[in-house]
């Protein structure tokens, strides 16, 4: 029955049909544990085999979907046996790190590889080397003076829809970022101070036209940085554009259509 279902499952996913994954991976996996249940019964009677069976199912469904966990808590959810907790425990990590050495993928992204679609390579991937800065950078909104004044901040954040502004002097020139949190900070220091220029932050990671998102994406995403302004490599005060996070969503749809499937 066991080497029946296996067969019928694997011509039903394999050929592209309709086919589920977590019923017959149970139900494989409990076979199989039934079937050692009863090997193990005929040494040691007092066994029961129910027991392996369903930790059987457990730990095959570990390993083809790479779910440990959820395997463990829901036999115990299933069961309410918590004496079941350390033999269920070895047998998913066994099973999972047997599957594992097998193979790297699991039943869901083997399904995804035969269509092209490396999931798992997602986090490693290059972004599209064709896309630059200069392809996702957004307009400018809003810039503020720096002798704009710290009380009026709260209102310009309300009518803005936006956490961070961008200061520019008279001419045009880059001088900072001021952010809801430079404000907050400032209110929470007690400090006595009167204009944007005197909590704006003046050190700022910057971008360039010609680069490839690739030589940002690191930064400004693991740097947790919201708002990067983009300036000319000539002048680093000329303000450019904007890369805000949308602006990355933006680069991962330019990569596709430009035909880094991979990644996607």
């Amino acid at each position: 029955m066991v080497a029946l279902k296996i067969i019928a499952n694997a011509t039903t996913i394999g050929s592209g049909g309709s086919g589920g994954v977590f019923a017959p991976s149970l139900f494989i996996g409990g076979m199989i544990g039934a079937i050692f249940g009863y090997i193990a019964q005929f040494f040691f009677p007092e066994v029961h085999i129910g027991t392996f069976a369903i930790v059987g199912g457990g730990a095959f469904f570990a390993a083809v979907a790479r779910a440990p966990i959820t395997s463990i808590l829901m036999i115990l959810e299933l069961t309410r046996n918590y004496s079941l907790v350390v033999p269920v425990m070895i047998t998913v990590v066994i099973a999972n790190e047997v599957y594992r050495f097998i193979n790297k993928e699991t039943i869901y992204t083997e399904k995804l590889i035969r269509r092209g679609t490396d999931i798992l390579g997602m986090g490693t991937a290059r972004l599209a080397t064709g896309v630059r800065v200069e392809d996702i950078m957004m307009e400018i909104e809003a810039p503020i003076l720096p002798s704009t004044l710290i009380e009026d901040l709260p209102g310009i954040f309300e009518s803005t829809d936006h956490l961070g502004l961008l200061v520019v002097n008279e001419k045009d020139e880059l001088i900072g970022i001021v952010t809801h949190t430079d404000y907050d900070r400032y209110k929470a220091s007690g400090e006595t101070l009167s204009i944007v220029d005197d909590i704006c932050t003046k050190k700022l990671k910057k971008a360039y036209p010609d680069q490839t998102v690739n030589e940002i994406l690191n930064w400004g995403i693991n740097s947790n940085i919201a708002r990067i302004p983009v300036v000319s490599i000539e002048d680093e005060t000329k303000l450019i554009g904007i890369i805000r996070r949308e602006s990355f969503l933006k680069a991962w749809k330019m990569a596709y259509t430009k035909g880094e499937r991979s990644i996607l």
